[in-house]
């Protein structure tokens, strides 16, 4: 198991119990199989609202709605590809 990447916003889920309500785009399924970090780029352009972590499925993530991170998660660090759609409140994989 690994650790949480650091630094790591405090999560903020801004009143919402539900993703519907997080400000911004919230989805990007277009993002999958891309380099990682291109990905990352495109996020944080089109949600200014958030930091974006790059993760493995295997690394410790915060289990509340955080309005404020988008986690893509990769196979490996060391290829960067996107395996998963990168969503706006989602910590599981």
């Amino acid at each position: 198991m690994g650790t949480i990447p650091s630094p790591l916003p405090p999560c903020d889920n801004l009143g919402c119990s539900d993703i519907i309500c997080c400000p911004g785009k919230q989805s990007w399924p277009e993002l999958i199989g891309m380099e990682a970090e291109e990905a990352k780029s495109i996020i944080e352009s089109e949600n200014p609202n958030v930091t974006v972590v790059i993760s493995t499925p295997d690394v410790y993530r915060i289990p509340d709605l955080c309005c404020n991170i988008v986690w893509i998660y990769v196979e490996d660090l060391s290829n960067g590809i996107v395996t998963n759609v990168p969503k706006v409140g989602c910590s599981g994989a």
